[in-house]
């Protein structure tokens, strides 16, 4: 993550502002349909789990020989719906600096063939979880990471255009990690690509993807369509600086879903018992928790984000700040959204729940549509995010009440009024730290972000939280701290 940043920062200065906005644009009208993309992605890593649990080894080379076929089927499927779409799209309704349209066609070329890799490599990545070989894993990622970065450093040494240079090297490091994956996988027994259909694993396959393909795909329209309204009324600089204030949201979201990681095996436990109320008292503690946890990480970065984009950035692209700001906020927003999020799915009972939040979710687009035409500045894009959020967690909370028996007083009581409660705790205390030291030295400013968050801290544990609420936290980390033990006992082993 931290190697991504800093990426995002050399891109930014070796690109500039217009073709970073640019590459950030194209990505987006692929990535409306990433949800396709990733359609049996879940599934396939799901069923690959749980058949290996079961010890039936022929059944595990059957669903990696059927997802081969599937991903690949799916992979021509991808590449001609975004084709078509994008050489229609692209030249006719985006905004595009004059002269720049078939540099952006070439971009966008390789970002499908980029994104057909990826759809065929998922049965490989899969592969390597469920083997548990969480030690390549990370290996790849990280050397991907830095493969990014080196890239950025090698284009002023390149003959074309920047912008080709760094699509077409992108798409590059792509293929040699997908590559690499497929070699790795070969050690696994199972990793034998054979002539195999079955109708009636396909049809399990299926239906375990297609309520959840629903939901993501109703959210990656929202985000990447957000992206192309921007374009429309502020340019390529808006998305260029939406591209910014999103690796900050990344940083934030990667934290929150760590904490849902550690909690998923307990919630998925207590779902399957007869008495519910142990499982909805863990959802509203950990509702309350990770709330918490972002608002004492994004009030930092609201106070301060001008500072921290100047050290950060080399140059700031127009709109950057206030993006950051707001999007902070719908964040802490939707950090509310995990824990019911994770109910319904433990539940399994998903019907009504997707179906609320597709059509809620898609009233996103006309009121950003609004917001810009009647002329509010740019970042109205994510305070319609925002009111599009909250609404939304009213009705899948009144859904969990009438499909789960969820307790709609209860959670009022321990979640809404504690998360307000910690909210006009910490919210006075930031706007004091930004009327004293909005001004100062951006390297001054390191020390207020970490004295903040420092006494944003202390206020919320010895103010807010419950003794069960403490537990939990101290629970997490005795997680964390026992899963590195025990890697480094069977490392040792080894």
């Amino acid at each position: 993550m931290a190697i991504t940043i800093y990426t995002s920062r050399v891109v930014l200065k070796t690109l500039g502002v217009e073709d970073y906005g640019v590459y950030n644009l194209v990505g987006g009208v692929v990535a409306l349909f990433s949800s396709l993309k990733g359609v049996f992605s879940s599934a396939i890593q799901r069923y690959l789990n749980y058949t290996r649990g079961l010890g039936d080894e022929e059944g595990v080379k059957h669903i990696f020989s059927l997802s081969i076929i599937v991903q690949a089927i799916l992979a021509l499927v991808f590449f001609v719906i975004v084709e078509c779409f994008g050489i229609w799209f692209i030249p006719n309704k985006l905004v595009i600096p004059e002269g720049m349209t078939g540099i952006t066609m070439f971009v966008f070329h390789c970002s499908v063939i980029s994104s057909v890799i990826s759809i065929i490599s998922v049965p490989y990545d899969a592969l390597v979880i469920a083997n548990e070989k969480m030690d390549y894993y990370a290996y790849i990622s990280i050397i991907e990471a830095v493969l990014r970065l080196a890239i950025v450093f090698l284009l002023p040494t390149f003959p074309f255009v920047p912008l080709i240079s760094y699509a077409l090297l992108l798409l590059a490091v792509r293929l040699l990690i997908v590559v690499s994956n497929m070699f790795y996988c070969k050690r696994f027994p199972e990793c034998k690509v054979e002539k195999y259909w079955n109708k009636g694993l396909f049809k399990q396959l299926a239906s375990f993807s297609g309520w959840n393909f629903l939901g993501n795909m109703v959210y990656t329209l929202i985000q990447e369509g957000t992206n192309i309204i921007l374009n429309l009324f502020a340019g390529v600089v808006a998305n260029a600086a939406r591209a910014i204030a999103l690796q900050v949201r990344t940083a934030l979201e990667t934290l929150s879903s760590n904490i849902s990681t550690a909690s998923k095996p307990f919630i998925m436990q207590q779902a399957a018992t007869v008495d519910k109320k142990t499982l909805f008292n863990y959802i509203y503690t950990l509702s309350s928790v990770m709330f918490y946890v972002l608002l004492i990480t994004t009030t930092p970065i609201i106070v301060y984000a001008k500072q921290i984009l100047e050290i950060w950035l080399v140059e700031i692209p127009n709109y950057s700040i206030s993006f950051v700001r707001v999007i902070m906020l719908y964040v802490l927003t939707r950090s509310l959204h995990a824990p019911i999020d994770m109910l319904f799915f433990a539940v399994g009972n998903i019907k009504r729940y997707q179906i609320t939040e597709c059509i809620i979710g898609v009233f996103t687009f006309p009121i950003v549509y609004l917001f810009l035409y009647f002329g509010l500045p740019p970042y109205f894009a994510f305070v319609a995010m925002i009111i599009v959020e909250i609404i939304n967690l009213i009705a899948i909370v009144l859904v969990a009440q009438k499909e789960l028996h969820f307790r709609l007083t209860d959670y009022i009581k321990e979640v809404i009024v504690k998360c307000a409660l910690a909210f006009v705790i910490v919210a006075p205390v930031a706007l004091l730290f930004y009327s004293f030291t909005n001004d100062v030295n951006r390297y001054y400013s390191l020390i207020c972000i970490v004295l903040l968050f420092c006494v944003e801290l202390l206020l919320i544990y010895y103010i807010v939280l419950k003794d069960k609420e403490k537990q939990l936290i101290l629970n997490l980390f005795a997680k964390v701290k026992n899963r590195k033990n025990n890697q480094t006992e069977s490392n040792e082993k080894h």
